[in-house]
Formats: C-alpha cells, structure tokens, sequence
C-alpha cells in the first residue's frame, strides 16, 4: 500500500493562508479515517464480540455497528489511560471503550468512568452481559449513576496522563459544566473529546428540506431527554444536529479559533476517495461495520493556536430538565402563588388545617428551591395541593362563605373587617 498522506482539514488550509500556527491535525496521523485504516485488523477481530454485545444491550439505533467500529478504532489509535463518558443510556459506548481498554491491557493500561443518570445499564444491560462476557470483563468500567454537574473529575484527572472523552450528554447545563468545569482541567494534558449526534451534511446528509419538521425551538423535552429523527434539526453552516450542546461546541471553538472536526470529513478524505483502501475495508470488516457515515465530531484544546477562553458558570449544577420558561419568572410566579395560598389557607381554615398545609407548602418549597425552572416538577406540586383535604376544604368555604357571606352585605363587610389585619401582614412584599 501507498504511504499514508496526513489529512489536511479546511481550517489548517485557512490558518495557513492567513499566516496563522498551523493546526496539529496537519502532523498528527490522529484522525478517524486514519485510525480505521490503521486499526483495521484488530476491528476485524472485534467484528463478533461487538455484535454480541451490541445485541445484549438491545438498543442499535442508539449505536450502529459501524460507529462501534470507528470509536474502538480512534481509542485504540490514541491510546488513552483513560476514557470518561458523559451520558451512557443503556451502554453501547460503555460496553464498545470496555472492550477497547481490555485491548490495550486491562483496568492498569486504561480505565473506563462512564456518568450518567441513567441506571438502565444496572437495571436492564448488566444482567444480559453476564451470560456473553467472560469473569472478569467488567473490571475496567466505573459506571456512576450520578447527577454529572455535580460529579467531581478531578481526582480521576489528575492521576490520568491521556484522556478520550465522550461528550453524550445533552442540554445546555451539560455544555456549561463541560466548558467551564472540565474543559480547562484538560489544557495541558493530552486528551481528544468525541461528541455524538451532530453530522456533516457534506458528506452525510442527503437533502435540506424541512419536509414535515417545523423549526428547531430547543426546548423539547425530547431534545433533553434523547433526540430522535423525528425531532426538527437545526443546520448551523456544514453542521447539522438536534442536540443543543452541538450549538455550545460550535461558539466554543469559534471563539477560540478550534478546529472542530468532521469524523465524515476525515472518513471520506483517507478512505472512500481511495477506491483501494475503501474495497479493503468492505472486504475486512462487512458493511455492518464500515460505513462512510459518522454522525460524530472531535477536538482537542491541544490543536490550540491560542490562549482558550472559557466562559464563566452560571448555573447551581442541577439535575437537566426541559425549560419551558425562563427560570426567574417562573420562580417569582410559584413565589406569588404560594403567598396566595397562604393567604387564603390563613383566612378560612382552622389552625390545625392551617399547620398541616404549611408543612406541606414548606416540604414542596424546600424540593423546588433546588430544582428551579422545572415545569413537571411544579405540576407535580400543583396536583398534590389541590388533592390535598386542605385544598378540598378551602373550596368547599369558599362555597359555603358565598352562600352565608354574600359580597356586598353588611355580614362581609364585618367579616373583611375582621380579617383585614391578618391579610395585610401576609400579602406579598408588604403590598
């Protein structure tokens, strides 16, 4: 075979013309179309573990064979000690960097952190593993059921000398704690980050018709919770995704003048426009799992030309939820709403009622005070309230103080006399 020519992206053509440092990629054989060619033969023998694990986790379309196939390669090039994935589902990726850490020597050469919310892999996957995998083959997986935002990395990090991330994870808070938290823990270590569910609608998309989709709004709870293709998508120049992290990634390297990179773009520059190389492939590893799709992106903070920026947090590391309204407005509206509440509770039940329902405010005011701006979460509370005797016997004086108490009579304007006091002290922010 013909050597190996390194693969020029646009970028390194535009920062050389422009007389800026070129990019790393210029040098570095470290590319997805690279890394298939190279590892080839070991993808060859990872066909059938591969189709055995893929069907044991049970969920290909989260996954297909041929992406397996360009993820173990890319890890097995770059050999990392260790792999960090953010967002693992049911596991296909977990069970994919599993197999590859045993290639490069087990849990001492290369360990596995695997985050997610998700306990499906402890629920549903490990189970069905157990019967296809030997003893022992789980060794060098940490799989975490864990809030990520809240996960602390550092100690992993530090004792790490080379990291492959996998980006998963979707939502804007996501993309906020991997900009802010993990991102600069990695400037000066060697590391690649791999970002699913964003395509290169040069090579991978085959019309730009809306069709039957109207436009991407980004708060579909779809969208947070795992995008599918029937979700709208969102073209952002050669880039085309559903996820909203795609869109944090994009002004991320933009900023910093980063090469992000096209997994389609280097699978099509090293192998399909080389007849010899892709008959190879097809030949060696089936079309199950060689593709000339990706539908995956890369980088690395140390293809760099630059001093990074990175933007400053913002938010308190919550669980990620859809938002259907901005939070300061929906915490100032449950605000007012509960001070009603209160009013009104204070007006016509009895004391015992009164402490009963407080304590149920307090309890539900507690839980949201540290998961604002989640709309499920407030309905949830909203329909326990009014299912509570409380909320029943207030209705019901309600009804009984119209029937007795008719507005305009000399018996309410005693009554609103009498109460006025109490109601001036609870009314909202001294109003």
């Amino acid at each position: 075979m013909e050597p190996v020519k390194s693969y020029r992206s646009p970028e390194t053509e535009e920062n050389e013309m422009l007389g800026s440092k070129p990019s790393l990629t210029a040098l570095s054989p470290l590319t997805p179309g690279q890394a298939l060619w190279n590892q080839r033969e070991a993808i060859a023998d990872l066909k059938d573990r591969f189709k055995v694990l893929s069907a044991a986790v049970g969920r290909t379309t989260d996954l297909n064979l041929y992406q397996w196939a360009e993820f173990a390669a890319f890890a097995l090039e770059f050999r990392p000690d260790l792999i960090v994935e953010l967002g693992r589902g049911l596991g296909n990726s977990t069970c994919c960097f599993i197999e590859v850490a045993h290639r490069l020597g087990g849990a001492k050469a290369c360990r596995v952190l695997s985050l997610c919310l998700s306990d499906d892999w402890f629920k549903h996957t490990v189970q069905r593993l157990e019967g296809v995998v030997p003893s022992g083959w789980f060794t060098p997986g940490q799989v975490e059921v864990c809030n990520i935002l809240r996960y602390d990395l550092r100690p992993e990090l530090s004792s790490a000398g080379r990291c492959l991330i996998l980006w998963d994870a979707h939502g804007f808070e996501i993309a906020e704690w991997v900009l802010c938290e993990l991102l600069p823990q990695l400037v000066n270590k060697s590391h690649v980050v791999l970002m699913h569910d964003m395509s290169d609608n040069r090579y991978e998309i085959s019309s730009s018709d809306y069709g039957e989709q109207g436009i991407w709004h980004g708060t579909d709870e779809t969208i947070w919770m795992g995008a599918n293709a029937s979700n709208p998508s969102f073209w952002l120049g050669h880039i085309s995704s559903r996820v909203p992290q795609a869109i944090s990634i994009i002004d991320f390297t933009s900023r910093n003048r980063l090469p992000l990179h096209s997994a389609a773009e280097s699978l099509f520059a090293e192998i399909i426009s080389n007849p010899a190389r892709m008959a190879e492939l097809r030949t060696l590893l089936g079309d199950d799992f060689f593709s000339p799709q990706a539908h995956w992106y890369w980088f690395s903070l140390n293809e760099a030309s630059r001093t990074i920026s990175f933007p400053r947090a913002t938010s308190q590391g919550g669980e990620t939820m859809p938002r259907k309204l901005e939070p300061q407005l929906q915490l100032d509206e449950s605000d007012a709403q509960l001070v009603q509440l209160m009013q009104a509770v204070k007006n016509h039940l009895s004391d015992q009622d009164l402490i009963r329902l407080i304590d149920t405010v307090n309890t539900y005011g507690r839980e949201l005070a540290d998961m604002p701006a989640e709309k499920q979460r407030l309905e949830v509370f909203w329909r326990d309230v009014q299912d509570s005797a409380g909320w029943r016997l207030l209705n019901r004086w309600r009804t009984l103080r119209s029937d007795i108490l008719p507005v305009g009579t000399r018996r309410r304007k005693l009554y609103d006399s009498v109460l006025g006091p109490f109601r001036g002290r609870l009314s909202p922010r001294g109003k």
